[in-house]
């Protein structure tokens, strides 16, 4: 029969990589496998809440709480909105480290475009800009044209850094 799973609009925050392009690896192929202590986990060092193995603590978010992205809408091309052939939206949401359930915040998000694909990117359907949340449970906007290192700086949550939106 048909399966189904559930998937999400919302990405988690990888944060900042400093590069283009944070690269996706695969995980362990099951439980055993990734707790057995020999499987490489490759994506183990960025610097916002989620990646391979991450296990941030509250006291580790060193810009504070209402500071840091936890999670916003994430890009995807409206052409695979209901297909699932979206490369960043044909997997359910329990994937763990994978671009259909987190995004860089390397470069600004941008507005859902027909023909255009990009699973790095966090975005959404709306003409002004995206949702996102920080870690104190505060939703703010971000609009398109926000700056980039502003953008960087919202991702990382070890920066020192905090962040104003622009008006």
């Amino acid at each position: 029969g048909e399966h189904f799973a559930a998937k999400t609009d919302y990405a988690a925050s990888y944060g900042d990589p400093g590069r283009v392009g944070i690269g996706y690896t695969r995980g362990p192929s099951s439980i055993e496998d990734g707790l057995n202590g020999r499987f490489e986990f490759e994506l183990t060092d960025h610097n916002g809440l989620v990646y391979q193995t991450s296990t941030v603590r509250h006291s580790d978010l060193i810009d504070g709480a209402s500071n840091t992205l936890f999670v916003s809408e994430k890009y995807l091309n409206p052409d695979n909105y209901e297909d699932g052939f979206d490369g960043a939206d044909n997997e359910s949401m329990y994937t763990g480290a994978n671009n259909d359930n987190a995004r860089d915040t390397f470069r600004t998000p941008i507005q859902d475009r027909p023909g255009l694909t990009d699973t790095l990117r966090f975005g959404s359907a709306h003409p002004v800009g995206v949702h996102f949340a920080l870690c104190d449970g505060s939703v703010k906007t971000a609009n398109y044209s926000i700056d980039q290192a502003v953008w960087q700086r919202i991702g990382n949550r070890e920066d020192g850094l905090s962040f104003n939106m622009p008006e």
